[in-house]
């Protein structure tokens, strides 16, 4: 485990928890969310990593998360332009 992998889960997860109030007004999924604590599997697989790389796969893993459980409510072609615009914006696209 990542030696800060508290402070930068938290971090994380603060970030991402930011723009779930808005995307998921049923409290449930947010809390699902938070509960999950994924910053974890970054924190166990990058144990020696810089504390900015970890954040970043924690990050990662967090938006992972969030937009599965986004695209979980939309109708196929729904789903399927978000996956678009999430893969545009890693493509550095947007």
């Amino acid at each position: 485990m990542h030696p800060r992998s508290e402070e930068i889960g938290r971090e994380s997860l603060r970030w991402i928890t930011a723009y779930t109030d808005e995307a998921f007004p049923d409290s449930a999924k947010r809390e699902f969310i938070i509960k999950s604590l994924l910053y974890n599997i970054a924190c166990c697989t990058y144990p020696y990593a810089s504390e900015e790389r970890v954040r970043t796969c924690c990050d990662f893993a967090n938006l992972l998360f969030f937009i599965d459980e986004l695209s979980d409510e939309l109708p196929g072609a729904d789903a399927k332009a978000v996956a678009d615009i999430f893969l545009r914006a890693m493509d550095d696209e947007i």
